[in-house]
C-alpha cells in the first residue's frame, strides 16, 4: 500500500459521524521508549502525559496541566518544511478558529499544533511558520525534546503500529484529534473536512451528556 493510499485509508477509517466518538479508553497507548534521564509525569487516569513543552512565543507549558486540562483540545500533527497537507490543513484550521470564535464564545477551546520534526522546528522556525501565515492568537504551535513530543503523538493517537509507515512524518499531518478530557469524549476528523463540520463536531464533544 502506497503512502497516498494508506492516508486515504486512514481518513475513511477516522470520521466519525457526529454521534460517534472515542473515550480516552480505547485511544490506543504504546509504549514509548524514554531516556533514563527524561521525566514522564503523568496526571491522573487519563494518560494524558504533562510533559514540558515550549510554545512559538518561547513559552515553557505543561501539555496536560496547560493545553488539555478543563479545555476542549482541538490539536493537529505538522511541521514546518511540509509543503502539502500542512499549508492547507492551517489555512483550513484559521477557519475553524474563526468560526469557533463567533459561536463558540464562552467555551474553552484550544487550539495547538505539534511539530512531528522537533529535531528542526525550534520555537524561531514555528514563530517564523505563524507569522508567516498570519496565524491569529490563541492557537499555540508547540515543539519539545523528541522523546517527549513522541510521547505526546503517541498517547494522542497519532501514530501507526507498522514502524516502516511510522517513520515518514507525512502520514502523521492529516488528521485532527477532538478532545474534551474532562468527560472523556474524544473523536478525530481530517484537517482538511468542511470548518464548519469541524465545528460540529467541537461542539458535539464539548457538549456534556444527558442522564
Amino acid at each position: 500500500m502506497s503512502i497516498d493510499d494508506y492516508n486515504r485509508e486512514l481518513r475513511r477509517q477516522l470520521i466519525f459521524g457526529l454521534g460517534a466518538v472515542t473515550t480516552m479508553a480505547s485511544l490506543p497507548l504504546i509504549a514509548v521508549t524514554q531516556s533514563k534521564t527524561t521525566e514522564v509525569p503523568y496526571l491522573g487516569p487519563s494518560k494524558i502525559p504533562n510533559v514540558s513543552l515550549l510554545t512559538h512565543e518561547g513559552k515553557e507549558i505543561k501539555f496536560y496541566d496547560d493545553m488539555v486540562k478543563d479545555k476542549i483540545l482541538v490539536m493537529n500533527m505538522m511541521y514546518v518544511d511540509c509543503l502539502n497537507s500542512c499549508p492547507l490543513a492551517t489555512s483550513n484550521l484559521i477557519q475553524v478558529q474563526r468560526l469557533v470564535s463567533k459561536r463558540m464564545r464562552d467555551a474553552p477551546v484550544q487550539m495547538c499544533s505539534l511539530t512531528i520534526n522537533p529535531e528542526q522546528d525550534t520555537v524561531s522556525h514555528l514563530s517564523h511558520y505563524v507569522k508567516q501565515h498570519n496565524i491569529p492568537s490563541g492557537w499555540a504551535f508547540m515543539t519539545g525534546e523528541p522523546e517527549l513530543v513522541k510521547l505526546v503523538r503517541y498517547r494522542l493517537g497519532f501514530y501507526n503500529p507498522d514502524p516502516a509507515i511510522d517513520g515518514v512524518v507525512a502520514t502523521h499531518t492529516g488528521m485532527l484529534r477532538i478532545g474534551n478530557d474532562k468527560i472523556s469524549r474524544w473523536g478525530m476528523m481530517p484537517t482538511q473536512a468542511k470548518p464548519d463540520q469541524i465545528v460540529k463536531m467541537i461542539e458535539h464533544v464539548a457538549r456534556w451528556p444527558t442522564v
